[in-house]
């Protein structure tokens, strides 16, 4: 990932550590569940054979951009994670 992020800095006036860490943890497995679902949702030749000669290569290309977000967005998650429990 070549973004920075910015992460919450665990203070005794802030969220706790564990709220924190239990959180991000939890959206990060949420999303391997939808990262592994979305997975099983590629394009099949067979239902865009019937449309233009690129309809498959369209979606095939717009499933690759979907997964890609979605493990962008479960990396910063683990990123979060891992800047919380080294406190």
């Amino acid at each position: 990932m070549a973004k920075s992020l910015t992460v919450p800095t665990v203070h005794l006036n802030g969220t706790s550590a564990a709220s924190l860490s239990h959180a991000y943890y939890v959206a990060e497995k949420a999303l391997r569940g939808a990262i592994e679902m979305a997975q099983q949702t590629a394009p099949n030749p067979r239902d865009y054979y019937v449309q233009d000669g690129s309809a498959f290569g369209k979606a095939s290309d717009e499933h690759i951009e979907r997964l890609r977000k979605l493990i962008e967005v479960r990396a910063e998650f683990e990123v979060l994670y891992a800047a919380v429990v080294a406190v």
